[in-house]
């Protein structure tokens, strides 16, 4: 009996294997999975981060008939499938399995998918296996027999399931993306919603979500509005304050309902833009919100560069257009992260061909504009560079006096390493350091090489030495 408790609690703090893929295509599998024949191990942790890899591409996630997990009740509480429309845990809930009943298939909203599975002390089942691949939009219908989703541009108009109002077929995925001007706002009313209930969703669904961000480094961001199934008839009505929204619905291949109806109409947004972009690349280029001549408030987009450490941030601004009163419009260049730094530079105007460069590593751009048009617009270069302002400090603590003997004691040198060679950074402490022998400085001026001699000029603030110091001035 002891051993049993003793072997349960081991078990129990068996630690997660994560595994981050960045493959276009492959295959994931529980633990021991070998087409029934073999099953999962007590106490699996297993989850994967499934990136597509490319701009604009989905994640699709098909599970093979080989499906079996233990299922105690509805909850699926000991062992469990989940999947997330993200890149963690904390992303939007698309389903939880477990049974004999395979999850359908699933779609990405954006570019990442995330796949947990667990398992408890008892009652293995064979486990599952699924293929993933990156694809398209337009690579998302899995069903040739039938024809549905669509890229929409219209102000107005009507959109619904495949065969409504008769029932839809099984085994569907059909991707729906909504486009309108820059400015505008897609206002979304579920005239009738029919979609087969289960918990969390998990079978057939309905997903709306806005388009937030499409770069090459983190592919197509999503934001969840509503994750739906069941039946309602009441007219919900969805403000998304987007210009960019995408429908997502999938029926696994049991059974159907009659589906739903969307009208989409346009209004205008709160704002054009969003009130905060963060930007962490090396370089980019950012050409501002441009709106039309009916947008009727104040513009306001705020731009956040955060560069690595010891960079700083260059600015090019190399297209400006906008009224001649900086009062009026401008666009703003900051040193730091919020307004109250110091302002390097305002412009308005048509000027171009200006360059700005921080002292930080960080830079916040701001474009304003009292009375938006179709012809005012700003656009930007920023990239990151080696910050020459930069001078650490080396941290070494004061020797301090024993109170039990007169002799004195020193600051550990177990941190400072010495190296053959001069390296070109600003600091110093694991640069030139000799046998007992630490000091604390700041470079005056950067490492240069005269012949076979590197040197630079460092004022120095404090040293510590075991025995005597012997200091040679040369004139270099």
């Amino acid at each position: 009996m002891n051993l049993f408790l003793l072997f349960s609690l081991v078990n129990c703090e068996r630690g997660w294997n994560h595994r981050i893929i960045t493959d276009n295509a492959g295959t994931i599998s529980t633990p021991n999975f070998d087409y029934g024949r073999h099953n999962y191990p007590a106490y699996s942790r297993e989850s994967w981060l499934i990136k597509s890899g490319s701009p604009r591409h989905h994640v699709l996630l098909q599970f093979t008939s080989y499906f079996a997990i233990e299922e105690d009740s509805s909850n699926c509480i000991s062992d469990s499938l989940k999947i997330y429309d993200g890149t963690n845990s904390s992303s939007p809930l698309l389903g939880v399995y477990c049974g004999v009943q395979r999850p359908p298939s699933t779609i990405s909203s954006g570019s990442n998918l995330f796949v947990v599975f667990s398992s408890d002390s008892s009652a293995e089942e064979i486990g599952f296996q699924a293929h993933f691949k990156g694809i398209t939009m337009e690579q998302s219908n899995i069903n040739p027999m039938v024809k549905c989703g669509e890229y929409i541009t219209a102000d107005e108009g009507v959109f619904y399931s495949p065969g409504y109002p008769n029932f839809y077929d099984v085994n569907l995925i059909c991707m729906w993306r909504l486009t309108v001007n820059v400015g505008k706002a897609i206002q979304l009313t579920l005239r009738y919603l029919d979609i087969e209930n289960s918990k969390y969703c998990s079978r057939d669904s309905l997903t709306i979500a806005t388009v937030q961000n499409e770069t090459v480094e983190n592919g197509l961001e999503t934001k969840h509005l509503r994750h739906l199934c069941g039946k309602d008839n009441n007219h919900v009505q969805i403000d998304t304050d987007s210009n960019d929204v995408l429908i997502i619905f999938t029926s696994d291949h049991v059974s159907s309902k009659s589906g739903f109806e969307i009208y989409h109409t346009t209004g205008y947004a709160q704002t054009a833009c969003p009130s905060l972009t963060k930007l962490n690349e090396t370089e980019g280029t950012i050409v501002t919100a441009v709106v039309d001549d009916e947008y009727d408030k104040m513009l306001h987009c705020s731009y956040l560069i955060e560069a690595d450490p010891f960079n700083v941030v260059e600015i090019y601004v190399d297209g400006l257009i906008s009224s001649p009163d900086c009062l009026q419009d401008n666009l703003s260049v900051f040193d730091g992260d919020t307004d109250h730094h110091r302002n390097i530079a305002t412009v308005c105007g048509s000027r171009t061909s200006k360059v700005f460069t921080t002292t930080q590593d960080k830079a916040l751009v701001v474009w304003h504009l009292d009375l938006p048009d179709s012809t005012k617009k700003a656009q930007f270069t920023f990239r990151q560079k080696p910050n020459p302002f930069k001078s650490d400090l080396v941290e070494i603590p004061k020797p301090t006096l024993s109170t039990t003997t007169p002799k004195q004691t020193f600051p550990d040198k177990s941190h400072v390493t010495c190296t053959e060679c001069m390296h070109n950074v600003t600091r110093v402490d694991s640069n030139i350091c000799h046998k007992n022998y630490i000091f604390e400085g700041q470079v005056k001026m950067p490492i240069r090489k005269s012949g076979d001699l590197w040197y630079t000029r460092v004022k120095v603030l404090d040293n510590f030495k075991t025995g005597e110091i012997s200091i040679e001035k040369r004139d270099i």
